[in-house]
């Protein structure tokens, strides 16, 4: 999401990035591990 107004190049390309996140597949797997017994993700 770009925010209105913004004028430094560097700036827009963070707002940018930020609604694009890179996971790996590790990462992609933690948030399904919460609330299963153990804590162990679920593939």
């Amino acid at each position: 999401m770009t925010i209105p107004g913004t004028g430094d190049p560097a700036h827009l390309e963070a707002d940018v990035a930020a609604g694009a996140p890179r996971l790996t597949d590790d990462e992609m797997l933690r948030p399904t591990a919460l609330g299963q017994p153990g804590g162990r993700a679920v593939a």
